[in-house]
């Protein structure tokens, strides 16, 4: 069966089980798709479930620098500016490499 058919045939089923409050994986596995195509059918009739990724989360580059260097954890400054930790980290090396310049 195609995406579109897809979305035709499972889509409203789908958001039905979603707005009663079926989570998206145990609504995949009753109508038979995997977990990552119910995501996109919702996402393809206009009903995006979750929160979105936090692409543009800004990291408070000085807050990050002065935590990880008061303690050494990457974890411990991602906490303190609110970011994940690969985006301290991400920060961190690029702050070394400007420094080292």
């Amino acid at each position: 069966m195609s995406f579109s058919e897809d979305c035709v045939l499972l889509g409203d089923q789908l958001a039905r089980l979603v707005d009663a409050g079926v989570p998206v994986k145990e609504a995949a596995v009753a109508v038979g798709i995997s977990r990552d195509r119910c995501y996109a059918i919702l996402r393809a009739i206009g009903r995006p479930v979750g929160q979105p990724r936090g692409r543009g989360e800004r990291a408070d580059r000085d807050v990050i620098v002065t935590v990880f260097r008061d303690s050494g954890s990457i974890l411990a400054a991602a906490k303190a500016a609110g970011v994940s930790h690969s985006k301290a980290r991400k920060l961190l090396v690029a702050e070394v490499k400007h420094v080292t310049q």
